[in-house]
């Protein structure tokens, strides 16, 4: 933007406005893949394109001619950025950098840092800033000659690119780039400050009605103390090559599964210090653990394993194990000392299982042809919930007796969990996340943010996490008292109408609650304009009038 000009461009155009964006003017850039223009005033301006062409135009955009081009393959160009009207850089890949001081009539290759640089900003002709592939950081003050490293951590990582770099001064600047990182720095580079306190996946979360919680990102884990909204990094657990997930008892007691130390097979770390610090356990099951629950201090349940697949049980913190079963299970969740739940992967046939004696035997509830059981949450020893892809959802009021499938929206599911038997919410891979209020009978959208992984409910709060460092938090679970859901008129005649639906209680005060469907069914005259649903002595009725 130069005064009242703003000039965008596009792969083959550029769109302007002289006169703050009132109107605007489209014009084409000819037969070229542009990537990025840089404007030194509303007439002179440059384009880089693919195929190593750079272009410029020195009456608005009008006509173009051509400043550079090559047959060189691959010459992509990245970026171009004018320091003034006659000083400027440009980058193209791999790793070439250019520098024009005669208002980009002619190119001259320089010897740049040696990665690819995606953007600049200099605060005067020698003084500048460039920032690129991998987390490629650097400075110069002598106008591009010579390029120093700045760099916000230690060496090039994988999916840390950074395209927007901006200093104010020489000391404070700002640089954004992959997974929505945003770092500052008030000492010219020398040490960037993060905006959050990590730009990975986060995997799980866990948080305690007492605030405290934990985040593990790969095997790293994070912890906060005050519901999310501070959180600091604490410690890694040294998985041979990966953490699959965590279990904390208490504030601060925990245990982290995922691949061996001396070979690709599972292996177990406890913290008994709130996660600052991680022991490795005597256990391993071949090929990796893929679960982990402890009813208390002591007992505990670990499951994983490919060709021998295994659950395996301590009741001495993790000092000594055996084997309780030969399924993997893909979570645990025991309700009591003696009813828990289990959903089997890594075979044809998902299944849920129950134990009803604290783990020693687990007998099928359920078994699906060709179904995976993604995840599953029971609110109590009756009230059960399991999800899958293709829209899978089941529901048990009677511990797994008898399943009911849902009627929901078509997703992967991949999550799913309950505040109560009737209020709980499910999300798929889509980013979309669905809430019911009546125990699964219909369903709502409530929000879309795509790359969650794992929901978790405390205190009333709602806690989502997901990729590229992304917590969120919801500070209360709203709901209906009542819930009251008509399906469509049948049997619809001159005189009356059949109506069926269900109706559900969520509010605490009713000595009753209504979790299973209760259909009504009614002949209403049709003359009648409205019907609601009360409360009344504890029975549900309906007025009609």
């Amino acid at each position: 933007m130069i005064n009242n000009n703003i000039i965008l461009s596009t792969s083959n155009s550029i769109v302007k406005t002289d006169d703050g964006g009132i109107t605007w003017e489209s014009l084409s850039i000819p037969n070229f893949g542009v990537n990025k223009t840089s404007f030194t005033n509303s007439l002179i301006g440059h384009a880089v394109c693919n195929g190593g062409t750079i272009l410029k135009t020195i009456d608005g955009g009008q006509n173009w001619y051509t400043t550079q081009s090559t047959n060189t393959f691959p010459s992509d160009f990245f970026t171009v950025y004018f320091v003034n009207e006659t000083i400027g850089f440009a980058t193209r890949e791999h790793d070439d950098m250019y520098k024009t001081t005669d208002a980009g009539e002619t190119w001259i290759k320089i010897s740049g840092p040696g990665e690819a640089i995606y953007d600049f900003h200099f605060l005067d002709e020698n003084n500048g800033f460039a920032t690129g592939d991998h987390g490629a950081t650097y400075k110069t003050n002598d106008s591009g000659t010579s390029w120093i490293q700045i760099f916000f951590q230690n060496g090039f990582v994988y999916n840390t690119s950074m395209y927007g770099i901006y200093f104010q001064d020489n000391n404070i600047g700002y640089a954004t780039g992959a997974r929505g990182r945003i770092i500052k720095t008030i000492d010219g580079g020398n040490t960037w400050t993060p905006h959050s306190e990590n730009y990975n996946d986060f995997n799980d979360i866990r948080i305690f009605d007492s605030g405290t919680g934990f985040a593990r990102s790969g095997s790293n884990y994070y912890k906060t103390t005050d519901f999310g909204d501070n959180w600091s990094y604490i410690s890694t657990a040294d998985h041979f090559s990966y953490c699959s997930g965590f279990y904390f008892v208490n504030e601060n007691i925990g245990y982290s599964i995922g691949g061996g130390t001396n070979s690709i097979s599972g292996d177990v770390f406890k913290t008994t210090d709130g996660g600052n610090t991680w022991n490795q356990l005597s256990i391993y099951v071949d090929e990796g653990l893929s679960s982990v629950f402890f009813i208390d201090e002591n007992i505990g349940f670990i499951s994983g394993g490919f060709n021998w697949k295994k659950v395996m049980k301590t009741v001495d913190g993790g000092v000594n194990w055996t084997q309780v079963s030969n399924q993997e299970f893909g979570q645990i969740q025991f309700i009591n000392n003696q009813v828990g739940y289990g959903n089997r992967i890594g075979n044809y046939y998902g299944a849920m299982y129950k134990t009803i004696d604290g783990g020693e035997t687990w007998n099928i509830s359920l078994e699906l042809e060709g179904e995976d059981i993604n995840a599953f949450h029971f609110v109590d020893e009756n009230n059960g919930y399991f999800v899958g892809d293709q829209g899978l959802i089941y529901k048990t009021n009677d511990g797994g007796t008898n399943w009911e499938a849902l009627d929901v929206p078509y997703e992967d599911y991949v999550f799913v969990e309950f505040h109560t038997q009737n209020v709980g919410f499910a999300g798929g891979n889509s980013g979309r996340i669905y809430k019911t209020q009546n125990a699964g009978n219909s369903w709502q959208l409530m929000t879309t943010i795509s790359g969650i992984s794992d929901l978790q409910i405390s205190d009333s709060k709602i806690f989502l996490a997901g990729s590229n460092g992304k917590i969120y938090r919801s500070n209360a679970i709203q709901y209906s008292p009542m819930v009251f859901n008509v399906d469509s008129a049948e049997n619809i005649t001159a005189t009356g109408v059949t109506l069926s639906g269900n109706a559900t209680s969520n509010d605490t005060s009713f000595l009753i609650e209504f979790h299973l469907v209760k259909i009504i069914r009614l002949v209403i005259p049709l003359q009648l304009h409205q019907v609601q649903l009360v409360q009344m002595d504890l029975l549900i009725s309906l007025l009609i009038y």
